[in-house]
């Protein structure tokens, strides 16, 4: 059922990754956002990193109330780890919106490889074999959290990991409106893969010196 509809109100994608682009500036720091764990070790980079990327989805979803926010959670974790970019990303759109990170409600029984390591998650069947993916060992603690919701994952592929949350809080935790966000979209086909020539706007990056070429 999730393969033809989508339980994601609203889908909002960022940039491109090329994967076999070697100039793609904005391929490159997408990458470099995901590598970069512990934070700790990454300042003050990975800080303003996410300042830069928290203004982007942000502007990308301007118009819409938004209650709460909640990010996807990385293959390797099984709960929420405050150490990865992604938890400092979710928690600077919330200053910046007053809104909670309700991404605790998540969990996993079990870490596992990256969808794009496993060979069978590929092919004519991908969205459905990665949808399975995603949901046998996906988790969510039942709760009354209602309104409209910011899903955030950093790297789309098929789209799977978005709409096995997405379904997940509008059936245990009442949501009622699901908006997400990805940081970027994986690129093929020389962009004739149907999400249009997107390109990530680097204008903002000239004021962050951490940031730079």
């Amino acid at each position: 059922a999730l393969c033809s509809d989508n339980p994601c109100d609203v889908v909002r994608v960022l940039g491109s990754l090329w994967p076999h682009s070697r100039s793609s500036f904005e391929a490159h720091i997408v990458k470099r956002f995901k590598e970069c764990v512990p934070v700790t070790d990454f300042e003050p980079g990975i800080s303003a990193l996410c300042e830069f990327y928290a203004n982007l989805v942000i502007g990308a979803v301007a118009g819409f109330k938004l209650d709460s926010v909640v990010r996807v959670l990385s293959s390797s974790e099984k709960e929420p780890d405050a150490l990865r970019p992604q938890s400092l990303l979710a928690d600077a759109v919330c200053r910046r919106i007053g809104a909670r990170n309700f991404t605790h409600l998540f969990f996993k029984s079990e870490s596992r490889p990256p969808m794009r390591t496993v060979e069978h998650l590929s092919g004519p069947e991908a969205l459905k074999n990665r949808i399975r993916y995603a949901a046998q060992n996906l988790f969510i603690k039942p709760f009354d959290l209602g309104g409209t919701v910011l899903l955030i994952d950093d790297i789309m592929n098929t789209g799977a990991s978005m709409r096995v949350y997405a379904h997940a809080l509008k059936s245990f935790a009442g949501v009622d409106r699901v908006i997400a966000v990805n940081l970027a979209a994986t690129r093929f086909k020389r962009g004739k893969d149907g999400h249009g020539m997107l390109t990530l706007d680097l204008s903002r990056t000239s004021d962050h010196p951490a940031l730079s070429r």
